[in-house]
């Protein structure tokens, strides 16, 4: 599509806000909170993800059972200003599990993270598709724990009552083709993918 200016951000929602408010962005791919939505956003879900803690392949914890065997290790984790207590509460505190914050790294992007977790052994919690997909296969497992944590969703997020450029409805249609082609495909690759994820589309 000619005429047409392509800019892509790797950040958390906080970060896009601004940038869908003053609508120097179309449409954001990520989660937003309820209370966000009833306001000034507008979501369309596409999918449910199962979450998990996630390590290095190899990292000395991998073959932990439970949170609370965990507690020792250092984390980095990805949230947004006001999700601090909502993500503590739902990797930690409704477990009865209470670990130093001071072991925790916030991290600002997932090539950061992915980082901290191969090179710095340390452990971080997020979609159990990562540890199954390019370039992660092989590199980063999900840890089969006893607690169980809650599925997220993936959605794409625009202004309320604010239309989509033709750009941005191309975009939007071409990705939601590909999830679907995938998501009905008989490959190997993409039925394990898909263990993971519920299109909701």
């Amino acid at each position: 599509m000619p005429e047409v200016r392509l800019e892509l951000f790797e950040s958390l929602m906080a970060v896009a806000q601004p940038l869908l408010r003053d609508g120097s962005m179309d449409f954001a791919i990520g989660q937003l909170h309820p209370s966000q939505a009833t306001r000034e956003f507008a979501c369309e879900t596409l999918l449910d993800y199962q979450t998990s803690v996630l390590v290095r392949q190899g990292h000395p914890r991998q073959g932990c059972r439970s949170i609370h065997e965990l507690l020792e290790q250092n984390w980095t984790l990805n949230y947004a200003p006001d999700g601090h207590d909502a993500l503590m509460q739902e990797l930690f505190w409704k477990h009865g599990a209470h670990i130093d914050e001071q072991r925790i790294v916030r991290a600002h992007s997932l090539a950061i993270l992915q980082m901290m977790v191969e090179r710095a052994d340390m452990c971080t919690w997020g979609p159990s598709i990562v540890s199954i997909a390019p370039p992660f296969l092989g590199r980063v497992v999900s840890l089969s724990l006893a607690e169980q944590f809650e599925p997220r969703q993936l959605s794409i997020v625009t202004r309320r009552n604010g239309a989509l450029s033709n750009a941005a409805i191309c975009f939007t249609e071409c990705l939601l083709q590909v999830i679907r082609r995938h998501a009905r495909s008989a490959r190997k690759e993409d039925r394990q993918l898909f263990e993971t994820l519920r299109l909701l589309v």
